[in-house]
């Protein structure tokens, strides 16, 4: 661990996460993921077995106190003092992981050619245990910038071209785009919250501070 003002190449943070500790990791894309603890930082690289592109994309700490991050390269989990590849990825739509939200149902993984779900195991989850189980969903974007799982099943994807709603009419998956021509002023969508408070089945603030209730 370093001081906190030992000088690093500015960089942007793309996601950060506080750990059961305190302790704050940000993902800095071509540096990889600092650690903070309140008075000194740990910049993790390609010798603790980051990606060798360094291009870490998400962070999520998980309910089992697991730290997983999302690069261009797939999912890596913290063991130690290493950072492990997660099996699953050969499983991913694509390598490149932009998101990632976890419940006590697993894993949701946001990639740039769709998203998919993994167990608390990080194992797939079988098809007929995903969301889209078996049907076949057209989503109207695939590049997934952000994601969750709502309180009452429903999930929300942000992508380039606006807001993804996916729920469920007599057991069949429906979609649902909320885009600029619905009111927000403007269609991408990097980020999702649901917050505290809720509203009936969940109330949403998205980057456009515009508020849906569903």
């Amino acid at each position: 661990m370093h001081p906190l003002d030992e000088a690093y190449p500015p960089t942007a943070v793309e996601a950060m996460v506080e750990d059961a500790q305190g302790d704050l990791w940000a993902a800095m894309p071509g540096l990889g993921i600092l650690q903070w603890n309140g008075t000194k930082t740990r910049l993790w690289t390609t010798t603790d077995g980051l990606p060798t592109q360094l291009h870490v994309n998400a962070l999520v700490m998980d309910l089992q106190g697991r730290l997983i991050a999302g690069t261009d390269s797939g999912l890596v989990i913290r063991q130690g003092e290493r950072w492990i590849r997660v099996a699953a990825d050969n499983s991913l739509p694509s390598l490149r992981v932009t998101a990632i939200y976890a419940d006590s149902s697993g894993l949701l993984v946001g990639t740039n050619k769709g998203f998919t779900e993994l167990g608390p195991d990080l194992a797939p989850l079988p098809l007929d245990e995903r969301f889209l189980g078996i049907f076949p969903v057209a989503l109207p974007d695939l590049r997934i910038l952000d994601l969750i799982r709502a309180r009452n099943g429903d999930l929300w994807l942000g992508t380039p071209t606006g807001l993804i709603h996916l729920d469920k009419h007599n057991g069949q998956p429906r979609v649902k785009l909320i885009a600029e021509a619905n009111g927000p002023g403007h269609s991408l969508v990097r980020h999702v919250l649901q917050d505290l408070s809720g509203c009936g089945l969940g109330r949403y603030r998205i980057r456009w501070h515009h508020e849906i209730h569903g």
